[in-house]
């Protein structure tokens, strides 16, 4: 009876023993899957810290980008406002040129036809002196020609004062060795006014 007794105790003890060893195969089973799953924890939240990094970064570059190009958009804009600037002011020279030229010619115009106009008047005045010197020499000479054919009338005339033609006036000379009819050899001179002559004279030589 007692060696059965001692028979079942060591089946339940053995029986136990692989139950223990059995729950403990088990334990460790479900403790190597929690760590393979801490593990995988830890990694994916190694992956998001990275991610999150990464992403950061790109939101550094891309606010870095955009104010490289703000900073671009502005420079260009500033060189357009210069370029447009100087394209004012490059118009506002070209039509103040355009208005000192006009008014320069029209001074110029204006000057040139006073000074025709002064001209015209001066060769007006001139032309009139000319025909007045020439009437009163002309009244001038008849008179002395008058006073002198009367002192000298039985002397050979070689000038004899004839007319004035187209308000000039003329003396008909024929050399005093002729008679007075022997019209054939008159030769008609022009008379030049004594206020001119010199100029004659300095244009003549």
């Amino acid at each position: 009876m007692a060696k059965g007794n001692s028979n079942a105790e060591g089946v339940m003890i053995e029986a136990s023993s692989q139950g223990w060893i059995g729950h403990n195969k088990h334990d460790l089973a479900t403790m190597k899957l929690k760590l393979e799953l801490a593990k995988l924890k830890r990694e994916q939240q190694q992956e998001a810290i990275h991610m999150k990094e990464r992403e950061v970064a790109l939101a550094k570059e891309a606010l870095q980008l955009r104010k490289e190009e703000a900073a671009i958009r502005k420079e260009e804009q500033e060189r357009e406002a210069a370029l447009r600037e100087r394209e004012t002011v490059i118009r506002k020279e070209q039509e103040r040129e355009t208005v000192l030229l006009r008014e320069r010619e029209r001074v110029q115009f204006e000057a040139k036809h006073r000074h025709l106009e002064m001209q015209r008047e001066h060769d007006k005045k001139q032309a009139d002196m000319a025909i007045e010197c020439r009437q009163r020499e002309v009244t001038l000479e008849t008179t002395d020609h008058t006073q002198r054919q009367q002192a000298t009338s039985s002397l050979p005339v070689s000038f004899n004062i004839s007319h004035a033609k187209n308000e000039l006036l003329y003396r008909r000379y024929r050399p005093s060795k002729l008679k007075e009819d022997d019209d054939w050899a008159n030769v008609e001179q022009l008379v030049i006014p004594t206020s001119i002559r010199p100029d004659i004279l300095h244009l003549a030589h």
